[in-house]
């Protein structure tokens, strides 16, 4: 039997299953989300991550999808995390959410930033670990430290 890697033999002992098994519980309607996508506004991968980490949430709004999306989009950009402080983002929408063919108006980036802010207020706390330089490696997908969060392998 092959040996097994570190994150599936963790998600094997916290799961008790395979973290590739399908579930049969229906996708949430994400119209935004998923007009974004149809936009090209995140990649296939974008969509199937944040798909995938939010599958077994049937209660997950696209507010969450959203500011994952953007936690992805800011990382493939070199930024290492996203920091909230009050209303502000950085990185902006405007940094990650343009195309080359198809700007964003300002409502639009001002909805998604509105959105990607409250969607980083509702992450699922099974998804989260609130870090500190004294954390060992945490064993979620997002991590949070003071206003700054980070996907888990930054």
């Amino acid at each position: 039997m092959p040996q097994l890697g570190f994150a599936k033999q963790s998600f094997l002992e916290n799961h008790q299953r395979t973290p590739w098994v399908m579930t049969q519980e229906p996708q949430p309607a994400w119209p935004l989300f998923d007009r974004l996508f149809a936009q090209g506004r995140f990649t296939d991968l974008d969509y199937a991550l944040t798909a995938r980490l939010l599958r077994d949430i049937p209660s997950v709004n696209q507010e969450v999808a959203i500011f994952m999306c953007h936690l992805t989009l800011a990382a493939k950009e070199g930024h290492l995390c996203v920091r909230i402080h009050s209303d502000e983002l950085n990185p902006s929408v405007s940094q990650l959410w343009q195309n080359e063919e198809d700007f964003l108006s300002l409502e639009e980036e001002q909805l998604l930033k509105e959105l990607v802010i409250k969607g980083s207020q509702q992450i699922p706390s099974h998804l989260l670990t609130a870090c500190s330089l004294k954390t060992e490696t945490p064993y979620t997908p997002l991590c949070q430290e003071g206003q700054n969060f980070y996907l888990q392998r930054h």
